[in-house]
């Protein structure tokens, strides 16, 4: 839910998300472990960037056809490529 309330503003203005993020590319397991799985599970990332989309439920006909729930849209960058300092 954090990062639903954080895609409303800026990512700059969020120290949630940087931090979220920095512990991510640096691997730090108690992070990693506030996710279902993890999705660097042989080492952390060298990059990491945030999307946003859209979401929005699909019709009955469309949920018959394809069993998805939703579709989604791709809005834009929320956090650009991001990397460690010296890495």
């Amino acid at each position: 839910w954090q990062m639903w309330f954080a895609a409303l503003g800026d990512y700059r203005s969020d120290p949630w998300t940087i931090h979220f993020m920095a512990r991510l590319l640096e691997g730090t397991p108690e992070v990693l472990a506030l996710l279902r799985s993890n999705p660097f599970p042989n080492a952390p990332p060298r990059y990491i960037r945030a999307l946003v989309y859209e979401y929005h439920f699909t019709s009955p006909a469309e949920k018959n056809a394809t069993g998805h729930w939703w579709r989604r849209e791709l809005k834009g960058t929320y956090v650009p490529p991001l990397a460690l300092r010296g890495k």
